[in-house]
């Protein structure tokens, strides 16, 4: 089972949006983090979100995203992301920290570990999130 989440800042760090969702299972770690960076992106741009800087701890997946033409394994992947990365008026792949975004590991792990399911989309979230958000902000 692999388990995505993503969570929207302002300039200030300050979570706007955040989601979760299980995605299909992957043959590899790379496989995983792309499919769930291009639900993000698809998600992001049905929220009509036109500037955005998108982070993983998946150095290999952020890689493929910045040099598609040197991992022609997921080339259809890619090309569902250039007909969703058009939609941007800016849109950059980066690579962070396993520190950098605690929440978002946690919203992750909430599924794989907590087996906490349901997917959802929200400016709130869950109770047991909201320590965890006005942490990572800080």
């Amino acid at each position: 089972m692999c388990g995505g989440s993503w969570l929207l800042r302002d300039h200030h760090g300050k979570a706007q949006f955040h989601a979760r969702d299980i995605v299909l299972p992957a043959e590899n770690r790379t496989a995983g983090e792309l499919r769930c960076i291009l639900w993000a992106v698809q998600s992001l741009s049905d929220l009509q979100i036109t500037d955005v800087e998108l982070w993983s701890q998946c150095g290999a997946a952020i890689e493929a995203l910045n040099n598609p033409c040197d991992w022609p394994k997921y080339r259809s992947l890619f090309n569902r992301f250039q007909r969703i990365r058009q939609k941007f008026r800016y849109c950059e792949f980066k690579n962070s920290s396993a520190q950098a975004n605690l929440a978002a590991r946690r919203i992750s792990h909430s599924i794989t570990q907590d087996g906490r399911v349901n997917s959802y989309l929200t400016a709130d979230g869950p109770g047991w999130l909201h320590s965890i958000l006005e942490n990572d902000c800080q």
